[in-house]
């Protein structure tokens, strides 16, 4: 604790007033971007604005760019539904059919 007698160190007007203007200008971007989130979440958010084609099943069988076409729709699919990374297992499971669906579940 700080005695009454000791003195408080004096920040220099200049740079006192150019730390009170940064943080004013973050604080003015932060609630820009929190008005900005509010904006999208009424309109139903990203999701909304930008629904995309879900991925093509994949079957299990024909050549390997089907796989990589597949992966290559997931990947796609994932970015634009912002999907958490412990969600794209699941997600991508219901895409299987077929041969490749028995072969899932085999595990």
């Amino acid at each position: 604790m700080r005695k009454s007698s000791e003195r408080v160190p004096e920040v220099p007007g200049e740079f006192f007033a150019q730390m009170m203007a940064t943080m004013k200008a973050m604080q003015d971007a932060l609630e820009k971007k929190d008005e900005r989130i509010a904006d999208l979440e009424s309109q139903g958010g990203f999701k909304r604005m930008c629904k995309p084609k879900q991925p093509t099943p994949f079957i299990g069988t024909g050549k390997a760019v089907k796989v990589k076409d597949f992966l290559d729709e997931l990947d796609m699919y994932f970015d634009m539904q912002l999907a958490q990374e412990e969600e794209k297992v699941k997600v991508a499971a219901t895409f299987l059919k077929d041969h490749a669906l028995k072969w899932w579940k085999a595990f």
